[in-house]
């Protein structure tokens, strides 16, 4: 199981907000750009890597 398999709905809610930055006005008009960087929790803390590669 990886990261991504543990937080089920992750790409619909990136999807999500990325279409919300694009709306900020201050996007659309070019004066900002958003990065969305989704944290992969094992090297956020090592320690949880071993819980999030277990089966079930």
């Amino acid at each position: 199981m990886t990261a991504y398999e543990a937080c089920p709905g992750v790409d619909e809610w990136r999807a999500g907000i990325e279409r919300i930055a694009a709306e900020d006005p201050f996007a659309a008009h070019g004066v900002a750009e958003y990065v969305i960087t989704t944290p992969a929790p094992g090297r956020v803390r090592p320690a949880l890597a071993p819980l999030l590669t277990q089966d079930g």
